[in-house]
């Protein structure tokens, strides 16, 4: 039974759920995170709480705000005015963080009484937490609990390895660099993910490690159409079954349509006269792949989305990649082509990793129906990637990060600003410096000057970008001819003396 101490936390606690219920206020939410807290440590050190409030209009939405990655132990408090109990259960497990060393262990479900007042409803926790029982306990009464295998621990049979693969801890806590591991973390608790930020800051190249990191292994066989060839989803069932990981990669441009992503019409050429037949695009296709692998990560990289008409694009189905409606059919306008099912079911482990480039002026935003789907992460220009990249070559890397510097510093919108992969060049460690200064002199005349050059017939206001040549500076974005830049440029790149100092204070 209850003891007294009990019983008024339990009464603190409705009558700060009641509060938070009727307020938005940061007072009322942190009055229902302590009573929350001290009910469930019983005495023992408690967990921090975070609390969203669940109604019909926001269901989606507020299930999946909140932080993205919370301290061990966390615990999530849904207060539910939604009458949509089974709809809220299914939330609650997609968001359940699926890491052992982090994350939200339980989320406790409260719901609104007749009279005015709440109760904790339900318990959803990981197999391996006592937080339920210890508020059955405190409760005095017999609580819900539904168990959730993690999945970070969870394993396809016997000693195989994990199906999710568990992101390593970052080195240091004051690393801001998005890395696969953060990615993935996000990825596996969100489902949907944009990879956001400006041109050449790596958003593809950050997707593709990702799907390595998934694999555990070079990804690059695992592709769909390499798995499969020319042969239908069935013939090659075994062997998508048996993959660690199966992706596939599409990217989206302005003529890109719902016909071809999800499903249209196209003439049948093994039929005489004119007859037209329904053919999947490739969400229907991996979400077939994926309900196959019976939960085995599955991967679908979107490349470039938002140079398409997204909301047009997907239609009806942007409620069936919902992550709070994995597994609920949408009926498709077309029957289905041979193979296919007439209505579109998205699994849970079809995840949709997309990355979309910051300084598209081509197209119009995403609207808000389509962004509360994804969980976006900016990447932005980095010196540090730089710094890493040019390991050993110091004089590189402090070049490398004085002209990012520079560059960044001229454009006045950070969204259009150059990313570090524009300065970096492959293979450098067997090039000599020579090699290296001409190339990189190369990719600043031809890619990074023409992308100048676009922001100023658009009307942007550049500052200049400047290396000393001679005794005076040159500007490699003015309109000096490109053989001064080149000459000047070069020679500012191999000169490891007295500038090495000026690059160093100026950035």
């Amino acid at each position: 039974m209850a003891t007294t101490d009990d019983a008024e936390g339990v009464a603190e606690m409705w009558a700060a759920a009641q509060a938070y219920a009727t307020s938005d206020s940061q007072e009322a939410k942190h009055r229902l995170e302590q009573a929350i807290s001290h009910i469930a440590e019983h005495g023992e050190p408690g967990p921090s709480v975070y609390v969203a409030k669940l109604t019909p209009q926001g269901l989606n939405n507020q299930v999946w705000q909140g932080r993205s990655i919370s301290g061990q132990n966390d615990l999530m408090v849904f207060l539910d005015q939604t009458e949509s109990p089974e709809s809220v259960l299914e939330a609650v497990k997609g968001r359940l963080h699926p890491r052992s060393d982090s994350g939200f262990e339980a989320v406790v479900i409260g719901r609104p009484l007749p009279d005015g007042g709440w109760e904790i409803e339900r318990v959803v926790e990981y197999e391996e937490s006592s937080i339920g029982e210890v508020l059955r306990r405190s409760l005095g009464r017999d609580l819900p609990i539904d168990k959730v295998s993690d999945p970070a621990r969870n394993t396809s049979s016997g000693s195989s390895p994990a199906v999710f693969p568990v992101p390593a801890a970052p080195d240091s806590t004051e690393t801001v660099e998005l890395t696969p591991n953060d990615v993935l973390t996000h990825l596996l608790e969100a489902l949907n993910v944009v990879l956001e930020g400006p041109p050449g800051t790596g958003k593809t190249h950050l997707a593709l490690e990702v799907a390595a990191l998934l694999a555990g292994q070079e990804a690059g066989e695992l592709r769909l159409g390499k798995l499969c060839g020319s042969a239908s989803i069935e013939a090659c069932r075994e062997t998508l079954q048996e993959a660690p990981l199966v992706w596939e990669l599409i990217q989206l441009h302005p003529s890109y349509s719902y016909d071809d992503f999800v499903r249209g019409l196209r003439p049948d050429p093994d039929s005489p006269g004119f007859t037209l037949r329904s053919v999947d695009g490739i969400l229907p296709l991996m979400a077939r792949v994926a309900r196959l692998r019976g939960g085995r990560p599955t991967l679908l990289i979107v490349d470039e989305i938002n140079r398409a008409d997204l909301s047009a694009v997907l239609g009806e189905t942007l409620f069936a990649i919902d992550p709070a409606h994995r597994g609920r059919e949408v009926r498709l306008p077309y029957g289905a082509p041979e193979g296919g099912d007439d209505a579109l079911s998205v699994p849970k482990n079809l995840y949709v990793l997309a990355t979309m480039n910051s300084a598209d002026r081509s197209i119009g935003l995403l609207d808000y129906a389509v962004r509360r789907r994804f969980r976006f992460l900016w990447l932005e220009p980095s010196s540090a990637v730089l710094t890493s990249f040019y390991q050993g070559f110091p004089h590189r890397a402090a070049r490398a990060s004085f002209l990012l510097d520079r560059f960044c510093r001229a454009v006045p919108d950070p969204e259009l600003a150059p990313g570090h992969s524009y300065l970096m060049i492959r293979g450098n460690q067997d090039l000599s410096d020579e090699q290296w200064a001409d190339l990189l002199t190369a990719r600043i005349l031809h890619e990074v000057r023409p992308l100048f050059d676009e922001y100023r017939e658009e009307g942007l206001d550049l500052a200049p970008v400047t290396v000393p040549s001679g005794g005076a500076d040159v500007d490699l974005l003015g309109g000096i001819p490109e053989v001064e830049v080149r000459d000047a440029l070069r020679s500012w790149l191999l000169d490891s003396g007295a500038t090495d100092s000026q690059a160093g204070e100026q950035q």
